[in-house]
C-alpha cells in the first residue's frame, strides 16, 4: 500500500494505535468512495452505451459534487433531483456551472421517488438511475474494493461513516469473521442494521453502530477548531459531515487494552468549502492551506 494512501497517526492516546486509509487519494476527480461508486456502473454504461445518468440528491451533496466532475470530465450527462429549499449553495452552484441538470421537486416527490424511482412518472427510459449517494448493487461491489491493499491482520477495528450505508455494507462483506467493525452514521440505526441484514453477504464478528453527536449536516463552532487543529498537528483534512466527527468520537474514547484501529477516509472534501459558503461563523481554514 502506497504510504501516501495509509498513513498513521501520531495522537499519544495511551493503547492506541490508529492508521488512517485516505481513500479519496485514489481517483484523480471522483473523491474516495464516489469513486467506487460510480466504477462499475461506469463499465457497464459505457459497454451499453449509454450517457445519460438520472438520480437525486441533497443540495450540498458529495455525490452532486462528484456527478458534476463526471460530466465535466467525459461525456456523460446528469439529471439531477433535489428537495433542497435552498437553491443557492456551492455545490448546487458548481454542479449546475458543470452542466448537471437540477430539477427541484416537492419533499413527498423526492420520498417516493427514493422508495420506488421505476414508478415515478419522472424517470427517462432512456437514462440510467442511480440511487442517492450513488447507491447500487454495483456501488456496493466497488466499495468491497477499498480494503483490497490493506493488511487488515494488524487492526482489530475497522472505522467507517455511513450516510446511505453503501460502503460501509461493501466494507464489511470484504472483512473477515474476526474483525470488528464500527459504522458511524447520522440517521436512525434501525436504517443501517436493516440494510446490514439485507445486503451485507460476509459479515464481520461484530458490528457497532455509533450515532454522532448533533442532526445530520448541523456544525457547531467546537468541531471547526477541532478540524482546524487537526489540520494544523497532522496536516490532514477532514470534512464536518462524515470524517471529522467520527474521528472526535475515535480519539475521544478511553481504550483500556492495546487497540489497534484502522480509520477509513472516504474524502467528501468539497463539504469544507460547501460549509464555508454558507456560514459567517468562523471558517474551516484548510481549505486555504
Amino acid at each position: 500500500m502506497d504510504k501516501e494512501i495509509l498513513v498513521s497517526l501520531d495522537v499519544n492516546i495511551p493503547n492506541l494505535k490508529i492508521d488512517i486509509l485516505l481513500d479519496y487519494k485514489t481517483h484523480p476527480y471522483l473523491s474516495g468512495n464516489k469513486w467506487r461508486k460510480l466504477k462499475y456502473a461506469l463499465k457497464y454504461l459505457e459497454e451499453k452505451r449509454i450517457y445519460k445518468i438520472q438520480s437525486m440528491s441533497g443540495n450540498n451533496s458529495n455525490y452532486l459534487m462528484a456527478l458534476a466532475k463526471l460530466v465535466s470530465n467525459t461525456n456523460f450527462e446528469a439529471e439531477v433531483f433535489t428537495a433542497s429549499y435552498t437553491q443557492d449553495t456551492y455545490t448546487l452552484n458548481y454542479a449546475k456551472k458543470a452542466g448537471v441538470k437540477i430539477r427541484h421537486i416537492d419533499r413527498t416527490d423526492y420520498r417516493l421517488l427514493r422508495e420506488n424511482p421505476l414508478e415515478s412518472k419522472l424517470i427517462d427510459e432512456n437514462a440510467y438511475w442511480i440511487g442517492e449517494g450513488g447507491s447500487s448493487s454495483f456501488a456496493i461491489k466497488g466499495c468491497e474494493e477499498i480494503l483490497k491493499f490493506v493488511d487488515l491482520k494488524n487492526y482489530n477495528e475497522i472505522h467507517t461513516c455511513a450516510g446511505t450505508g453503501t460502503t460501509a455494507i461493501g466494507i464489511g462483506n470484504s472483512l473477515t469473521a474476526n474483525q470488528h467493525l464500527f459504522v458511524h452514521h447520522s440517521f436512525q440505526e434501525t436504517h443501517y442494521s436493516d440494510k446490514f441484514n439485507q445486503l451485507c453477504q460476509k459479515k464481520p464478528s461484530e458490528i457497532t453502530f455509533i450515532k454522532n453527536i448533533g442532526k445530520f449536516g448541523k456544525v457547531n463552532d467546537e468541531l471547526v477548531v477541532f478540524i482546524n487543529r487537526f489540520w494544523q498537528n497532522h496536516k490532514i483534512p477532514l470534512e464536518p459531515i462524515y470524517s471529522a466527527k467520527m474521528m472526535r468520537t475515535i480519539l475521544s474514547r478511553n481504550y483500556a487494552t492495546p487497540t489497534s484501529i484502522l480509520m477509513v477516509h472516504n474524502g467528501g472534501l468539497q463539504g469544507i468549502a460547501a460549509y464555508n459558503y454558507s456560514t459567517q461563523k468562523e471558517k474551516i481554514d484548510i481549505i486555504t492551506n
